[in-house]
């Protein structure tokens, strides 16, 4: 950015070619300001990076006011081209990239449900 005033240029240094710092470029971009982007990650491992995730052998159900509550799993399965969600008698079910080479699986279930104790049918 020229500052016509004083003559001056502004140019900005961004660490990082993570979320935050893409969406720092993509704004300075916008407004005419000069930048460049920093990072120590090739282009190829970041493009298979995946963003937050959670380790593999962790399941959690939440739990809110209105009494529902989800399982959700994070694994190595490639992802939807699409958001996909379901709603029908029994509940909500959810599908959702979680990166190039990983998807979240939602799935509703009563609050205080423990998954460990489901049947094989039951998955």
């Amino acid at each position: 950015m020229v500052d016509k005033t004083l003559g001056e240029t502004t140019n900005v240094v961004v660490v990082g070619a993570g979320v935050a710092g893409l969406t720092v470029a993509n704004l300075l971009r916008r407004s005419g300001v000069g930048y460049v982007v920093l990072e120590r990650h090739g282009r190829a491992q970041l493009e298979q990076r995946q963003r937050a995730s959670v380790p593999p052998d962790e399941l959690t159900t939440y739990r809110f006011a209105d009494d529902v509550g989800w399982f959700t799993v994070l694994a190595d399965a490639p992802p939807p081209r699409y958001p996909l969600f379901g709603i029908s008698r029994h509940g909500f079910a959810a599908h959702f990239g979680r990166g190039p080479s990983a998807s979240r699986f939602y799935l509703q279930c009563p609050v205080g449900d423990d998954p460990q104790t489901w049947s094989d049918e039951r998955v």
